[in-house]
């Protein structure tokens, strides 16, 4: 037969257990629920995402210059510049390009 300490300890551990479980399903609740507001922020911004992908909506049509200006930003603010001993890394099997392979590694040395 369980005398009270055992009752007692049983109470506390199933409390400790529901609590962590309310805990953690409340977190995820406020999760999902900053992701809603966040998506509905960008939504009425113009942005919109599905399983898909995202889309954006533009009040105005983008001439091709507008484009290239973008794209020269999103460059500058993400370098990435190719270095030789990256190329030099790969391994290529097929003869023809491994021939321009060496050609482009050729002309890259020096450039860093």
């Amino acid at each position: 037969m369980a005398n009270w300490v055992d009752l007692v300890s049983l109470l506390a551990t199933l409390s400790l257990v529901g609590s962590t479980v309310y805990g953690i399903l409340s977190i995820v609740r406020q999760y999902h629920k900053a992701l809603e507001s966040a998506k509905a922020s960008l939504r009425s911004k113009g942005v919109d995402f599905s399983d898909h992908g995202i889309s954006v909506t533009l009040s105005r049509r983008l001439e091709p210059e507008d484009c290239m200006h973008i794209l020269i930003d999103m460059l500058r603010h993400n370098p990435q510049p190719l270095r030789s001993d990256a190329i030099a890394r790969v391994e290529i099997t097929d003869p023809v390009l491994r021939q321009h392979a060496r050609s482009i590694r050729s002309s890259c040395v020096g450039r860093e």
